[in-house]
């Protein structure tokens, strides 16, 4: 779908520690979707998951020392930086 990435060596994201990060690269993700496997969806899944599982994380320790409002700003920094 994304031509881009068709030499891309690097992992989905650098800063995560999933399954899917640690062990496949961006380029055969793009191989995988390109082909049609299953995998590809079945990797994109387990990254989300693993996101979302770590951001609902760092959401409840914010709202538990009183700093969400921090957590949110950087958060929304990071995001508009493309972190």
């Amino acid at each position: 779908r994304n031509a881009r990435y068709k030499t891309d060596e690097r992992p989905i994201d650098e800063s995560c520690t999933c399954p899917a990060c640690a062990g496949f690269s961006r380029a055969y993700l793009h191989h995988l979707d390109r082909c049609g496997e299953m995998l590809a969806p079945m990797l994109a899944s387990i990254h989300n998951l693993h996101f979302y599982v770590n951001l609902m994380r760092e959401v409840r320790d914010a709202l538990e020392v009183g700093e969400f409002a921090v957590f949110a700003a950087r958060f929304r920094a990071d995001r508009a930086r493309g972190v």
